[in-house]
């Protein structure tokens, strides 16, 4: 846990400006071990982070939108070389690690595959072409092409951070673990399970609807609902008509609408149309979803 303390925005070629506009603002930070080989499975890992995050209300807003950042550590080593002289460092007990940089403040889950490729090919050009990696902190710029140098690491921990001796110690007891484990809403792997289940679609659909932003999986049991009443009272009308002329026309027709209301394309339908057919409006007109639109 850490309280933010200002923002540097450089004004080239020379000038540095500081925002202290979120000064004091609490911060959660998150740390993997390095046991992640490849891009896409660092933005799926931060990805995954975050849908669980919005889904127990611990964060409000998406990547896009300020509510998370990524700061990403890149190191690189020769294949099956852990003993390589390159590869000596050390992290939370993972051993033979090359020498990493830090890359701050990721705004997306394609900046965080892009910063990483990037870094990467820079780290394997300078080791192939006899140099060494400096320990370092690094900038990504969204659209370019390599990552650049912001200022150099003093040791390991260069934070140089002093604790508050009027700030106690949190103790978290079991009393409160067992609290919040017994009152979490579903996770998203229980959410997307489910609506697999009740409305039939992919579990590509439904991960992608979770994903979004604006309460989409709400909106979908609406949208099934009320369209399933629709069917439902359409159904009972033709059935008051066909009465008159054939009880055995009636009866089939009954079972065939019942049917079609209760049936999972019903489901699919309805959220193909809020993924493409609505998504897409909204997309284009650069429209914030919301339910009550």
């Amino acid at each position: 846990m850490e309280q933010d303390t200002a923002k540097t925005i450089l004004q080239p070629p020379s000038t540095y400006l500081l925002d202290f506009n979120r000064v004091s603002h609490p911060l959660i930070e998150i740390i993997t071990l390095p046991q992640i080989h490849h891009p896409a499975t660092a933005a799926a890992c931060v990805r995954k982070i975050q849908s669980i995050l919005k889904a127990v209300d611990a964060v409000t807003t998406g990547m896009e939108l300020g509510g998370l950042r990524a700061d990403v550590n890149v190191s690189v080593r020769e294949r099956h070389q852990t003993r390589n002289p390159a590869a000596t460092h050390s992290y939370s007990g993972v051993t033979g690690l090359g020498q990493r940089t830090e890359i701050k403040n990721l705004s997306s889950f394609k900046s965080i595959e892009d910063a990483i490729v990037a870094e990467r090919d820079r780290q394997i050009a300078v080791l192939e072409a006899g140099g060494a990696i400096e320990g370092e902190t690094r900038g990504w710029t969204i659209g370019s092409t390599a990552t650049t140098r912001l200022r150099g690491k003093e040791g390991e921990v260069d934070y140089r951070y002093m604790p508050d001796p009027d700030l106690g110690a949190v103790l978290v007891g079991d009393d409160l673990l067992h609290y919040l484990r017994d009152t979490l809403p579903a996770l998203p792997d229980e959410t997307a399970a489910r609506l697999v289940a009740a409305y039939g679609i992919t579990l590509k659909d439904a991960k992608t609807l979770i994903s979004l932003e604006g309460d989409r999986v709400e909106y979908l049991a609406e949208v099934v609902e009320r369209t399933r009443a629709e069917v439902a009272a359409t159904a009972a009308a033709v059935d008051t008509v066909t009465t008159t002329t054939a009880t055995t026309t009636n009866h089939n027709d009954n079972n065939n609408s019942d049917d079609l209301a209760s049936s999972p394309k019903v489901g699919r339908t309805a959220a193909n149309w809020i993924l493409h057919e609505l998504g897409g409006l909204y997309a284009s007109t650069s429209t914030p979803f919301t339910p009550q639109r």
